[in-house]
């Protein structure tokens, strides 16, 4: 009976110590296993700089795509008159200076600083100093346009310098004997021309009531019409 009680005493012994051994072996493994539930600082950081990164390219994006583009540039940059002008090359007809797209008539230096006037007008006659800009190919300083009442229109481009001499064959009339350009020399009878025939002397041409001029002098070219 008493080695039996002295068993007894042992297992019991032994059976705590085991459960005291098994709960100090959880709780250090308890202490080693790092949290899942939580990310990291690192993780978090890397995160938030990733979509500030995503939405300062996506802004830059948005900003770049906004951004107008001006139509009406030349090759070299400058702002292009020559959609506006053109009407001078056939027949000299009169440009519609006043209403041209505002992205031309940007180009225009003003005193007032409204966009799109004009520097100047004198009985009844407009000067524009455009900046930057160009017609036909060549630099332009100056456009004169505008009546003397109604008798009298004209326009003239100012050129930098005498390179737009070159033009003087892509302006002309038609006639019965075909085109007469600017630098032809000739003169050709038709009945169709206001005096019965057209004079072309190498710097224009003219059937006595409107006419092309190329001044080597002021660089420029005049269209004029005498209303009669």
């Amino acid at each position: 009976m008493q080695a039996t009680g002295l068993g007894l005493k042992n297992t019991m012994r032994f059976g705590v110590v085991s459960l005291a051994f098994i709960g100090a072996i959880s709780a250090a493994h308890a202490d080693q296993v790092p949290p899942t539930d939580k990310p990291s600082d690192k993780s978090s950081n890397k995160k938030t700089d990733t979509k500030a990164s995503k939405k300062a390219s996506t802004s830059s994006a948005d900003t770049s795509a906004k951004s107008p583009v001006n139509p009406y540039l030349d090759k070299s940059g400058r702002i292009d008159w020559t959609p506006v002008l053109k009407t001078m090359q056939n027949g000299c007809d009169l440009p519609d200076i006043d209403n041209a797209p505002m992205e031309i008539l940007a180009s225009i230096q003003t005193d007032s600083g409204e966009r799109g006037g004009a520097n100047k007008v004198t009985d009844g006659y407009k000067t524009l100093q455009p900046s930057n800009a160009s017609a036909f190919g060549y630099p332009i300083r100056k456009i004169y346009f505008g009546s003397q009442g109604a008798g009298f229109s004209s326009a003239t481009i100012y050129f930098t310098d005498n390179r737009f001499l070159a033009l003087r064959p892509k302006f002309y009339v038609q006639t019965v004997a075909g085109k007469l350009t600017a630098k032809d020399k000739m003169v050709i009878t038709d009945r169709n021309a206001f005096a019965g025939q057209y004079l072309a002397n190498g710097m224009g041409y003219s059937d006595g009531r409107s006419g092309v001029i190329f001044s080597p002098k002021t660089h420029s070219i005049t269209c004029s019409w005498a209303h009669l």
